[in-house]
């Protein structure tokens, strides 16, 4: 067992049931993931640091929780040469085809947790050490900031502890979050047909992330000559033209709800109660599904953006000034975190929004 020197400071918790993960339904996918169909999670079938054989063999990697998690740290993980982001390396790989791997949060962890067996976990996940880290943070007081929940797969029990103690590492990613991984792939222009059809049942957050498999898809510069030729023609009353210049920035993005909702503005202005409606609708269901993906109140709840666009549409639809933004990355995702002003009560606060989509083709672009 690995020594850990200094003074451990422990909170044990309860953990599950004995045998509650025991019923779990494991599938090794023989690419070094295991799947548990019961949550959809998908995990590494060896740790970080272990072969990745079928008995994972070798030693699992013991580091520290700012490693794990791929914070910079000045002291346990600091910026450069030495930095490390253990899940974030599986995403740059795109390990087991996948690049949203991250830590998981303890209550994951406890998922794998089998009391009646010693390690207390399933054999899928053959060698397993003692204990391991999950992103999970504990504020005890303003002088115990620093704790983070681990689980230790021995017994099947665990507690927190400070982020500067070493653990194992096991990543996981969300099987059925099509936020951060991939589509079940509808066709983009079929979801759009629907659309154009009045479907009230097209899901627009599959429409928007359909969208991001296009060649058309560019979250950070894209030609928007007919968008600004329609806002132009719109400022100047010219709702015929706005009308047309705004069906051609459609036609290469249809799920762009600034160019929505200036179609809506035109045909409530010449009276076309008919398409005003429509365009309502649309705009509701991409506002809809970008409200639905979280509230920006923190990085876990960041809203799930898939360009530049729809930040700034989201800011200007509550009233937000930005005063800065800033680049992140955090549990293995990447985050714009943005420093606001609400444009009438002068409050400042912070939105969060997730970049994993756009910043993922970014770079991929630069490794070309």
């Amino acid at each position: 067992m690995r020594k850990i020197a200094g003074v451990l400071i422990v909170v044990t918790f309860a953990l599950l049931c004995a045998g509650q993960a025991a019923a779990a339904n494991y599938n090794d996918n023989g690419n070094g993931t295991v799947t548990d169909s019961d949550t959809s999670l998908m995990w590494l079938k060896c740790a970080v640091g272990q072969n990745n054989d079928a008995s994972c063999s070798g030693e699992a990697e013991w580091i520290n929780w700012y490693q794990a998690v791929g914070e910079v740290n000045a002291t346990y993980n600091p910026a450069g040469a030495k930095f490390k982001n253990v899940c974030g390396t599986l995403n740059s790989q795109k390990f087991g085809g996948h690049n949203d791997w991250r830590l998981p949060t303890k209550n994951e962890l406890t998922t794998l947790v089998d009391k009646s067996r010693r390690p207390a976990i399933n054999a899928v996940f053959p060698n397993t050490s003692y204990s391991y880290w999950s992103s999970t943070a504990y504020k005890h007081s303003d002088l115990l900031p620093n704790y983070v929940g681990y689980v230790n797969f021995r017994e099947g029990n665990g507690g927190d502890i400070l982020k500067h103690y070493e653990y194992c590492v096991r990543c996981v990613r969300d099987g059925k979050n099509v936020t951060c991984a991939e589509v079940s792939n509808p066709d983009y222009y079929d979801l759009v047909k629907k659309v154009k059809n009045n479907d009230k049942s097209v899901d627009f957050g599959a429409l928007r992330l359909a969208y991001t498999k296009t060649r058309d898809y560019n979250p950070y510069g894209t030609d928007d000559s007919a968008k600004d030729a329609a806002f132009d023609a719109l400022n100047k009353k010219n709702y015929a033209e706005a009308v047309r210049q705004a069906q051609a920035a459609l036609e290469k993005n249809y799920v762009d709800p600034d160019v929505h909702l200036l179609c809506r503005i035109a045909y409530r202005e010449t009276g076309n109660a008919e398409k005003y409606a429509f365009h309502t609708f649309v705009l509701q269901g991409l506002a809809g599904s970008l409200y639905a993906s979280g509230d920006g109140v923190s990085p876990e709840t960041a809203l799930v953006v898939i360009s530049v666009r729809e930040e700034y549409f989201y800011l200007n639809a509550n009233k937000l000034k930005l005063i800065k933004t800033s680049l992140f990355s955090a549990n293995c995702h990447n985050y714009d975190k943005a420093d606001v002003e609400h444009k009438v009560t002068g409050e400042k606060s912070i939105v969060y929004f997730n970049i994993d989509i756009p910043y993922g083709l970014l770079t991929k672009s630069f490794q070309k």
